[in-house]
Formats: structure tokens, sequence, C-alpha cells
């Protein structure tokens, strides 16, 4: 049981994620935004509920990120759960001090956010994916597990949690008005994934080269810095069982029959283990 946010949630799957038999993990939501929380409809502001909700025994087998790369200086192999992005506006959540994040909330992102996007950056890079390479400039990439990043809902509006697919989003344009009207879109229900400035695009892996010698592109992992490109990225497929509300989380989010694969698993071991006999 991990309570926190979503770095809290980070910190304890980088703890389980390399286990050959990986523990089943519950969130009590305490951070600031509770992506995590929100995508699999744990309670948050309660967490009571939160906790009364593992009661229900409903699970999801969720996919997992795992990113190779470098972070100051050293090679890394860091994991993540909801979103690995890289570009300005993805900065801010590392940008912004824990005291603001602790006394005003999302408030505090939004007011970063605000202050940054006239200094959107261009950037031109090289994205291999299963559909083909990627090659210009974009000023933000999402690499996203679930729907919700930053408290937005929209933004994948179709992701899935368990199809071992990454949802990579490219925003290809600079131009503070024309982000601005993505931004509009994506409250809009997800129409900017409709856009010519957008890049939408399922994959189960993925590398990401800065074309940039003379800037680096910096990866925010779960609203934490993790490195710098070039880095390569891993979909590792329904790698930890996680409680949620499966009655709240849509129908069209999850792929897997949960507590059918649990059966089928049960049966499976009890015969390896009566052919020892």
């Amino acid at each position: 049981m991990a309570a926190g946010g979503d770095g809290t949630i980070n910190e304890v799957v980088n703890g389980i994620a390399p286990l050959e038999k990986r523990p089943k993990m519950a969130i009590i939501p305490t951070g600031t935004t509770n992506d995590y929380a929100r995508a699999l409809k744990v309670p948050r502001g309660n967490p009571i509920e939160a906790a009364k909700l593992i009661g229900k025994q409903q699970t999801v087998l969720m996919d997992i990120g795992l990113v190779k790369n470098k972070k100051n200086g050293l090679d890394q192999q860091h994991y993540f759960i909801n979103i690995a992005a890289a570009g300005t506006l993805t900065e801010l959540t590392y940008s912004v001090p824990s005291q603001l994040k602790t006394m005003f909330g999302y408030l505090a992102y939004v007011v970063k956010g605000a202050e940054l996007l006239p200094q959107v950056q261009f950037t031109p890079v090289r994205v291999y994916h299963d559909q083909g390479i990627f090659e210009g400039s974009v000023s933000m990439i999402f690499v996203a597990l679930t729907n919700s990043i930053g408290g937005f809902e929209q933004i994948v509006p179709d992701a899935k949690l368990d199809d071992g697919n990454f949802t990579l989003l490219m925003v290809k344009t600079g131009n503070l008005f024309e982000i601005l009207h993505l931004i509009g879109q994506v409250l809009d229900g997800g129409k900017h994934i409709e856009s010519d400035l957008i890049e939408y695009i399922k994959t189960k892996s993925l590398s990401i080269e800065n074309l940039q010698s003379d800037n680096r592109l910096l990866l925010n992992l779960d609203g934490e810095f993790g490195g710098e490109a070039p880095a390569r990225l891993y979909n590792l497929s329904n790698h930890i069982e996680f409680f949620a509300d499966t009655d709240l989380v849509s129908e069209t989010a999850i792929t897997l029959d949960t507590e059918q694969l649990n059966r089928e698993n049960m049966a499976k071991r009890f015969i390896e283990e009566t052919q020892l006999f």
C-alpha cells in the first residue's frame, strides 16, 4: 500500500517492478494531482474510503513503462507509471517548489504553466516507434499509460490501462496561440487528437533522440526529473496488479478480465504443483 501522490507511487513501483514475483499494490491518494488514482477511480481526498476499496477485491493488471537513458551523466534504468514527457511545459512539474505544491496544490502548476507558456521552445527530434520514424520539430512529447495527465482526462481520451501500448503524442507547434487553441480542444472532449498539429500514435516501444546538439532535451517521469534524451522506452504489459474501482473505470479502458485471469493462473499453479508428487 502506497500513501502519497504520483511521485510516491512511482518510488514504490521502482522498488517492486524489477522483482520476478511482484505484490499487488493499493493506493491511498494524498498528493497534489493524484493522476494515477484518478485513472483507477480510487477515492481522492478520503483515505478511509480509499482503503475500503481494497475490500472490493477489484484489480487491474496495469502496464508499466521502463526508460533507459542517462541522468546526471550516468546510465540509468527507471520505471514510470503514468507519463514520460519532454519539452518546455513538461518541465513545470519539477520546477514548482515543493512548498508551493503543498500550499496551493494544483493551482501552483497552473500558475507556473502560465509563466512558462511564452517560453515554449521548438526542438528538432527523431522518434522511432512501431509505426515508423518521426523527424521534425516539437514543443512537447507525451508518452502516456493512462488517460489522466496533470488532472486532465482528455489528453489521451482512448487510453487503455492494460493493452501493452503507450500513447505517443507530439505537439508540432511552438506557436503560443496554436498551443492555447489545442488546450481548448483538449477541454472540448479531446478533439486535439484530430489536429494536424498533433502526432498521435500507439506503440509498444519507442526511442527519442534530440537533434539539437547545443540544448538538452530533459525528460519528466511522473512529475519528476528523469534524465535526458536520447532515451529508449518500453511498455511492460500487465506488469503490476493494482486495486481499482473497476465498476467506475470505463469498460473501454480495460481489455483483460483480471478475475478470470487470476482463476486461470491459480488452476495452472495447482496443476504444476500436483505434477510434482
